[in-house]
């Protein structure tokens, strides 16, 4: 987990969120807000994901449409659960990877 929140690590994953954009989960908070909301809470939220306390919040649903006519649902977590998401994403790449950063691209020689 200590991976997960590193500096460098949460930075990319705030790029790769920042880049998605995406609509706001169920707490209302756009990616724009994200930023000021870390500054004040980060603590916190760095404590209890290496604690192993951290609970995601519930996705917010809503129902888009179908190519072929109908609706199906599509869960929208909070822009915060986004980021952890991408960041534990990240590291894992990075750990299967070995650290070369390569985890999906295939290396000649490895």
């Amino acid at each position: 987990m200590e991976a997960v929140v590193e500096r460098g690590n949460m930075q990319t994953a705030w790029k790769r969120v920042k880049g998605n954009k995406g609509a706001a989960g169920v707490d209302g908070m756009t990616v724009e807000a994200l930023p000021a909301y870390l500054r004040e809470h980060w603590p916190r939220i760095k404590a209890e994901l290496l604690a192993g306390r951290y609970a995601p919040s519930p996705v917010r649903l809503v129902e888009i449409p179908k190519p072929g006519g109908g609706l199906r649902p599509l869960g929208i977590p909070t822009v915060l659960d986004r980021l952890i998401q991408q960041a534990g994403y990240g590291a894992s790449c990075e750990a299967s990877s070995g650290g070369n950063g390569n985890a999906l691209i295939p290396v000649p020689g490895t």
